[in-house]
């Protein structure tokens, strides 16, 4: 099965519904589910110290790091399927099994303000991720 949804006759449905009325409401309700889903998908999760949203290929990580740290005390190991996220001498902030594989080529960070690192993490598979790690 292609994941296609089923085409439905628009007439077909408002003979089974009992009027034109109600198949708009059906189609404006699925409307609204639909954008709910996307704007869910979309929305800042929180994990441990860390902030994080996606796209359907790539979620990017915002995580805080203690003032004064600068990017040659950042260590950051991304592998197909681990993460390891922190500051050198100090337990890392984001450690574990990546949810699902990721792209280690496309994958890049960089040190903001606050300080903060933003890291990118592309996707291996385009899907959408219910965590940055396996819970």
């Amino acid at each position: 099965m292609s994941g296609e949804q089923p085409k439905i006759d628009p007439k077909a449905l408002e003979g089974m519904l009992g009027g034109s009325d109600k198949v708009r409401m059906l189609y404006e309700a699925k409307e609204l589910i639909d954008s709910n889903k996307e704007a869910s998908r979309n929305a800042e999760r929180t994990e441990g110290k860390c902030k994080w949203t996606q796209e359907e290929d790539s979620l990017t990580v915002h995580i805080p790091l203690p003032e004064g740290t600068t990017k040659k005390d950042v260590v950051v190991n991304v592998k197909r399927t681990n993460i390891s996220v922190g500051v050198k001498g100090s337990d890392p902030i984001l450690c574990g099994e990546l949810a699902h594989e990721c792209s280690t080529d496309e994958t890049m960070w960089v040190l903001e303000d606050g300080p903060a690192i933003q890291l990118e993490i592309a996707k291996e598979v385009a899907d959408w991720w219910p965590s940055v790690l396996k819970h």
